[in-house]
């Protein structure tokens, strides 16, 4: 075991001596350089090759760099692969927050300048860390959109990034079959363009999917082919992953030495490209495998490793949960503000009925109040009009009552007088019956 690791660590050694190697080249020429928007795509481009070398560090430095030169001279494409970069640095780091702000400003600039590719770069950058925070639904909406994009422009190559990550949010809920069809999708796009990066990583990820279905010998099938083109091209990463995959398949058929073998080889390539939620579950599987061989001391040890690192990724759990917290708070918060616009809503327009409704009732009293006063004063002026012509009339019989007892002293004819006196008096009685009338309520028309 311990020849196997020296070897691994020899070619991991030869594999970064390379890659120093072509970053040397690249900083002769930014020494000679003289157009600064050069200098800052060699600046660029050393620090993609100390990225994937996992050399943040130096990397950071250098991405700086071209930043620098970029926003000094409004290099607005330096810029935005600035920001793609950085985002990357940043989320395999574990600091997703920071870099989904960073590839939302490089879609923002993108937008600005209608970069179409780097739009969709931006939005396919966005799904695929959101993936990462396990919010699907938003990552798939990214992701479609980076789809569509690179179709409308005719970059048919990098169509298949977006098409993989859409494979990968299949996979990771477990949709085998719709993963499958996205995969085989990325595998003809990659063909066509000798992308043998994103072949070596789909051809993993479908020996992943039927891993988890139990169909072992596809499995192999698809590990090898990744296996094959990752050690060819140096996919250090892939390689890594691919080791993992078969330490699965090997657990599954309890053929636990060849699992400790692949986890051993694995868990040296983690270790080098400082994937720690990998190394962690390494540990874990290797603690599992010496307990089952009844090796305690090794199982003891990798457990206390397994949770040094798992300390180590607290802070990185925390960020995911904080993220989606936030993710839920926003859209609570949006719920909230709706359901208190609609409240408000609701009762301003109960508040304008009741005013309406009651305006109309002081209107109605008030001109209920004006008729009956109309009315009151219509009735007082025909009981005065009736009253002073009572008055007079009787005034009037009572004269002439008068006169008609003095004419019968006097022996008179009193007849004429008679007749008078009783056509008064009948019409007193008509008068008397109109202010009874109009006294009555059931007239008040």
């Amino acid at each position: 075991m311990k020849y196997v690791i020296i070897i691994l660590f020899a070619c991991c050694s030869q594999w970064y001596l390379q890659a120093q190697s072509a970053t040397d080249s690249l900083l002769k020429m930014i020494a000679i350089c003289k157009p600064d928007s050069v200098k800052a795509k060699l600046y660029l481009e050393a620090a993609r090759k100390y990225y994937e070398s996992t050399d943040y560090l130096n990397a950071k430095k250098f991405i700086d760099s071209s930043y620098a030169i970029a926003r000094e001279i409004n290099f607005t494409s330096g810029i935005i692969d600035f920001y793609f970069l950085d985002g990357r640095i940043l989320k395999n780091t574990g600091k997703y927050y920071e870099a989904k702000y960073q590839y939302e400003e490089a879609l923002s600039l993108s937008r600005e300048s209608n970069d179409s590719a780097r739009i969709a770069g931006s939005y396919n950058n966005l799904g695929n860390l959101l993936i990462n925070l396990h919010d699907y639904p938003q990552a798939l909406t990214y992701l479609r959109q980076s789809a569509t994009i690179y179709q409308q422009i005719g970059e048919m190559k990098k169509l298949a990034y977006p098409l993989s990550n859409i494979g990968k949010v299949h996979l990771d809920r477990k949709q085998y079959d719709s993963a499958l069809y996205y995969y085989h999708k990325t595998i003809s796009i990659s063909q066509v363009y000798d992308d043998q990066y994103e072949l070596a990583q789909t051809f993993k990820r479908i020996a992943s999917i039927y891993t988890e279905l139990g169909n072992y010998s596809k499995a192999f099938a698809y590990c090898d082919t990744s296996l094959a083109i990752s050690e060819k091209y140096q996919y250090r990463y892939i390689i890594a992953d691919v080791f993992e995959i078969q330490a699965k398949i090997y657990l599954a058929g309890k053929d636990y030495k060849n699992a400790k073998m692949k986890l051993l080889k694995c868990l040296e390539l983690y270790h080098l490209l400082l994937v720690k939620p990998s190394i962690q579950y390494c540990y874990k599987q290797l603690s599992n495998l010496d307990t089952i061989e009844g090796n305690y001391r090794d199982a003891y040890r990798h457990y206390k490793m397994y949770h040094l690192y798992n300390d180590s990724l607290i802070d990185l759990e925390n960020r995911i949960k904080f993220e989606k917290q936030r993710v839920s708070n926003k859209a609570e918060i949006q719920q909230l503000i709706s359901d208190r616009k609609n409240k408000v809503l609701t009762i301003l327009i109960f508040f304008l009925i009741i005013t309406a409704i009651l305006i109309l009732y002081i209107f109605r009293q008030k001109q209920q109040t004006r008729q009956k006063l109309e009315l009151a004063e219509t009735k007082n002026k025909i009981s005065r009009d009736l009253h002073d012509e009572i008055g007079s009339t009787l005034s009037s019989i009572s004269m002439q009552t008068e006169v008609l007892k003095k004419r019968i002293k006097n022996h008179e004819n009193i007849d004429d007088l008679v007749d008078l006196i009783k056509v008064e008096s009948r019409k007193t009685m008509s008068t008397m019956n109109d202010i009874v009338w109009s006294l009555n309520s059931e007239n008040e028309n």
